[in-house]
Formats: structure tokens, sequence, C-alpha cells
């Protein structure tokens, strides 16, 4: 008997439950049955668990959504910030002190761009888990260890995301602001 060596002879054996080695044609030929099989539509059953399974990455890409919009509202707000600080003259000594902040809210937006770039990491894991899973089903592999790797590296991108963003929020609340330690308001606008 000889041995069947092809990914499609495999497969079709697999999924028409046949112990023995079919081949169609030529010698070493591959019956178009066998590859349709292969690269067929999936099932219904496997297609609905794929749909099912998908609910909690799309999810985390909401989430990743929505603490990505949080982030640029703070990196805005800092951003505006060193310019209101930037645009102080060395001839206003009452204000001058002011600038000594500069550093550390250059720190702060050092940390919320690193927060940024990791989430949208994280996002961009979760998108090839969700196409990676529909992927897989359309051409009937089995898709968990990849799912599982997808999902574990985009959670741990997220949650080092949010470190970063706890670390930015420690220095923006923290007392070591030069002068005020207060929100300051100048010509009705809100400096953090």
């Amino acid at each position: 008997m000889t041995n069947c060596v092809t990914v499609a002879d495999r497969a079709f054996r697999r999924r028409e439950g046949e112990g023995r080695c079919a081949r169609a044609g030529s010698a070493g030929g591959v019956n178009p049955h066998e590859l349709s099989v292969l690269f067929g539509s999936p099932d219904a059953g496997q297609l609905s668990q794929v749909i099912s399974q998908a609910t909690g990455p799309a999810f985390i890409l909401g989430a990743v959504a929505g603490f990505v919009s949080i982030l640029l509202g703070r990196i805005n707000a800092v951003m505006d910030r060193i310019r209101h600080l930037n645009d102080i003259s060395d001839d206003e000594r009452v204000r001058l002190h002011l600038k000594s902040d500069i550093p550390r809210l250059q720190r702060r937006l050092g940390l919320l761009s690193s927060a940024v770039l990791l989430a949208l990491a994280s996002g961009v894991c979760t998108s090839l888990l969700l196409v990676v899973s529909f992927a897989s089903a359309f051409l009937r592999l089995q898709h968990v260890f990849g799912a599982a790797v997808l999902f574990f590296l985009a959670v741990a991108l997220l949650g080092v995301s949010l470190f970063k963003f706890g670390q930015e929020v420690r220095i923006g609340i923290s007392n070591s602001a030069p002068a005020d330690k207060h929100v300051r308001y100048h010509s009705g606008e809100r400096f953090l």
C-alpha cells in the first residue's frame, strides 16, 4: 500500500473518515473533490463557535479604542501646558518659575506616548486574533494555540500600557509641582 503524504490526502481521510489512501487521477495527483473538502466553506457549527469566541476579543478591542482616546486627550492637555509654559517670556519674573515644571511634563508626555503605542500594539494583536480565528475556520484549521498566544500578547501589552498610564497619573498628581500644587487658571483656561 502506498503512503499518502499530501496535505489534501490527509485532510480528506480525516474529514471523510476513510482509513485507506484515496488517490485519484494520475499517480501522485490530487482529486479536486479532496481540495474542495480542504479549502471549502466551513460548516455552520465551526463558524458559530468562532463567532461566539470572538466576543471577548471584540470587547477588548472596544476597550483599547476607548483607552487610546483617553490617553490622547491627556497628551493634548500636557502638550498645551508645555506650550503655555514655553510662551512665558524671561521678562515675566512672577511666572518665570513655572517653567521649571517643563521637565516633569515632558516625562509625563513620554509615558503617555509609550502607553499609546503599547495600547495600539494590543489592538493590533486583538485584530490579528480575530482575523486568525475566522481564517482558520474557513481553512478548517485548529486555531486554539495561535489564538491563545495572540490573546495573551494582547492582554499583556494592554497591561503594560495601563502600568505606564498609572505612572503618568502618579506623576501628574504628585506634590512635586514647583510652585503651585493646585490647578491654576489663566485667562479662562485650565492648566494641568
